[in-house]
């Protein structure tokens, strides 16, 4: 039976460039973005999901169901895990010995997958965050500010992530986004140690024409370059340069918190002395204030959960 590999990461953090380095071997199958184990997981929760036929009543139906099964939400939970490892054993054509899942939502769900299986390996890729926000900005809006509409990312999704390595970080791998633009192929070397598959010669060249099936994943880099770039490091200066964005990008920092971007392999004090070192101009200040007045709160603040990793 194939084994999966999950790799957990915010958005824009160089997943598709690291799902290429791998996918380049002859032992690691993929797709573009599955997304199969959101729905199965999300199916016995009771928020972050609207149905039509009422996600409430379900969940009562569903656990009076579970209840009457030999094992209850064990037997659940195992049934659910053996339908996903037949979908990554059937989307393996070559027998492949492992799979490898690249779903960036799934730092929603990182410890039930940690629970299904026991048996995956899991790589989690940290990027500084405020190139991940610029990349969001870049590649998804054109430069134009449209963070809040990420908010689920950026914010969630760093306390999910940081508190999912925490958990995991005995049996997982960290890798640095701008370790992997830097010398791909050494940290190709570092995960398929972790995985415990020899080693394959391939060049970058050949990585970055490496393609799968699906329509998620990032398109962009397969068109602008034919070798692995660092170009995009530290780009986030150019993106926040006028008063509205620098002020996020404190707050944004300062809310992270030293032991969050510790964990990432980030240092706050250098981010925040960056930050100030910006010099500020009036670019797309007007556009910016026309998108974020009638919301009042110009850097919202972070959505409060009981628990942010469940």
């Amino acid at each position: 039976m194939t084994t999966p590999i999950f790799i957990f990461s915010l958005p824009r953090s160089g997943s598709t460039l690291l799902q290429r380095m791998l996918a380049a071997h002859s032992e690691i199958a993929t797709v573009s973005e599955p997304w199969i184990a959101l729905p199965q997981v999300y199916a016995f929760r009771d928020a972050g999901i609207v149905t039509e036929y009422r996600q409430d009543w379900y969940l009562t139906a569903f656990e009076d169901f579970v209840t009457q099964l030999p094992g209850g939400m064990v037997s659940y939970r195992q049934a659910v895990a053996d339908f996903l490892s037949r979908l990554y054993n059937m989307a393996s054509p070559n027998q492949e010995r492992f799979f490898l899942d690249k779903t960036p939502r799934y730092h929603l769900i990182i410890n039930e997958l940690a629970d299904l299986f026991p048996e995956a390996r899991f790589i989690f890729l940290w990027r500084n965050p405020l190139d991940v926000a610029a990349s969001i900005m870049t590649s998804w809006a054109n430069g134009r500010w449209n963070l809040p509409s990420y908010e689920i990312d950026l914010y969630r999704g760093v306390r999910n992530l940081t508190a999912g390595f925490k958990r995991l970080q005995n049996k997982a791998v960290a890798i640095r986004y701008e370790d992997l633009v830097s010398d791909a192929m050494a940290v190709r070397d570092t995960v398929c140690g972790y995985l415990e598959l020899p080693l394959e010669p391939v060049s970058e060249s050949e990585v970055m024409q490496t393609s799968f099936q699906g329509r998620f994943g990032d398109q962009s880099g397969i068109v602008k370059y034919d070798s692995v770039s660092s170009d995009s490091v530290g780009k986030w200066k150019s993106c926040f340069q006028n008063p509205l964005r620098r002020r996020w990008a404190e707050r944004y920092i300062h809310w992270m918190g030293k032991e969050s971007l510790e964990v990432m392999g980030y240092d706050q004090v250098s981010l925040l002395a960056e930050i100030s070192t910006l010099r500020m101009s009036g670019k797309q200040l007007f556009a910016d204030l026309r998108r974020t007045v009638p919301r009042l709160n110009l850097q919202p603040e972070p959505p409060r959960t009981k628990t942010d990793h469940s």
